[in-house]
């Protein structure tokens, strides 16, 4: 069960003048371990009791979810295509981006890997795959 349809259930039965205890004990009857624990059940408790209707998390501020903005990519390739030999560290240095980060756009991004000291694709493109039949 998601986390808004357990709000929802908590709010619910508060509503109806239920207590945190008491709405507790009905969730662990309903879904045993899968339940939200007491502290959970009295924070949307207060939540309900401060006026928040809504059951969705609010939004939060700070680091966006891909930080592997197309910029970044792009100088990552650039570089690789122009040293295949080259170095997580090297391209650390050459490119400012932490090395984690390049490592991320090299696997996830670029789909590639090191293979006899050099970054290659991780499949073969139809024309390699053809060169080599």
């Amino acid at each position: 069960m998601q986390h808004e349809d357990f709000r929802r259930k908590i709010v619910c039965l508060f509503k109806y003048g239920h207590g945190a205890k008491k709405i507790k004990k009905f969730l662990d009857n309903q879904y045993g371990e899968g339940s939200p624990s007491l502290t959970t059940v009295n924070k949307w408790i207060w939540e309900a009791k401060r006026g928040k209707n809504g059951v969705n998390d609010a939004p939060r501020s700070g680091r966006p979810v891909s930080t592997n903005v197309a910029w970044r990519i792009e100088k990552v390739r650039e570089l690789v295509s122009e040293q295949p030999r080259v170095s997580v560290r090297r391209l650390e240095q050459l490119s400012d981006i932490p090395k984690e980060m390049i490592t991320n756009i090299l696997t996830k991004n670029l789909n590639m890997v090191k293979m006899n000291c050099r970054w290659v694709p991780k499949e073969l493109s139809n024309a390699q795959r053809s060169g080599r039949v």
